[in-house]
């Protein structure tokens, strides 16, 4: 169950055990969203997603640092290797990639900055448009909120094909990493290029 508010933010209520409540999870707004999940899973995208252009938002609590964690992708199938991805590297920085239609990778980052310990509730954002440049030269936008991430290994700044996303898969190892071992509070899909800031405090409110 989400909650209206006027503060920018996703609250989300569910029932618990017996008709229990469970703890608020507070998430920052993804403007436009079409696509509102938590947890893992594999998610039906029923065609809301064009791929062209877009904006992912999770906001996660991390596991135990040590290796590197898949904690979402979008794909045309389980078993094609065109993916826009979201993850952790093994000290729980958060990195990304995104492939064309045939799967030629256009962009990737690699994780930047101190290790992230285990517990701490972060959100990540990940922009991209297909067509055009939307973060100087770069095609793709990588943010560890309120923080804009930089270390492009591979640089996002030329057009590319794109594939038509049809799953939203979370929580399950793709290209090397290992199943997620935090806690995925809140993902928001969007087919905006959401460039600023949506940071609010996330978490679980207790």
């Amino acid at each position: 169950m989400k909650i209206l508010n006027s503060c920018g933010l996703d609250v989300r209520i569910d029932v618990g055990p017996q008709g229990s409540l469970t703890d608020p999870i507070v998430a920052p707004n993804l403007p436009g969203a079409v696509f509102d999940q938590q947890g893992v899973g594999t998610f039906p995208l029923n065609g809301v997603l064009s791929g062209v252009r877009g904006s992912i938002t999770v906001t996660l609590i991390t596991g135990t640092a040590g290796t590197a964690r898949t904690v979402l992708f979008l794909t045309e199938s389980a078993s094609i290797n065109d993916t826009v991805l979201i993850a952790l590297d093994s000290s729980n920085r958060p990195f990304a990639g995104i492939t064309d239609n045939a799967a030629v990778v256009k962009g990737q980052t690699a994780g930047s900055g101190a290790a992230i310990a285990a517990g701490q509730p972060l959100t990540i954002r990940l922009a991209w448009d297909s067509t055009q440049a939307i973060d100087g030269a770069r095609f793709t936008l990588l943010r560890l909120e309120p923080n804009t991430l930089t270390n492009w290994t591979t640089n996002p700044v030329a057009a590319w094909t794109p594939f038509l996303p049809t799953l939203l898969i979370s929580g399950q190892g793709v290209s090397g990493g290992s199943d997620f071992n935090g806690t995925i509070l809140s993902i928001q899909a969007s087919n905006q290029t959401i460039l600023g800031s949506t940071v609010n405090t996330p978490g679980v409110l207790r």
